[in-house]
């Protein structure tokens, strides 16, 4: 996480005489959740900053510091990061789904019910995959 931001966040709870962990309630964010973002040790995405803002009673933009420019670059990196991690269950479910049929091609020709089984098992399993 930027210095900008870190330095911007912590500034602006400051000002509002907020502990990290009144942020932190406040946000509805878990405990020592700003503290981990303040020392940079947690890079929080767009909602949770947008809840943060939304604590601290400011435009998102305020966070990021005063020039645009860091602004738009880190909504850039918030938002290559949610694809990032969009990306991975995909990659999780195709992996899933790959698992199935190697798993199948053997069984259909012996049991039709455990395939449908299998099946549903692997559904659900997808299914929770894309809810996140």
């Amino acid at each position: 996480m930027k210095k900008v931001f870190i330095d911007s966040l912590k500034s602006l709870r400051e000002a509002r005489g907020m502990s990290q962990t009144d942020l932190d309630r406040k946000a509805g964010l878990y405990n020592s959740a700003i503290s981990h973002i303040e020392t940079g040790e947690y890079k929080p995405k767009e909602d949770v900053i947008k809840k943060i803002a939304k604590a601290l009673d400011v435009d998102i933009s305020q966070i990021y510091g005063p020039d645009g420019k860091t602004n738009r670059v880190e909504m850039l990196r918030l938002k290559l990061s949610e694809v990032e991690e969009r990306l991975n269950v995909l990659y999780k479910v195709v992996d899933s789904m790959n698992d199935f049929f190697e798993r199948i091609d053997e069984k259909m020709l012996y049991d039709d019910e455990e395939v449908e089984k299998l099946a549903d098992k692997y559904l659900i399993k997808v299914m929770r995959l894309l809810k996140g």
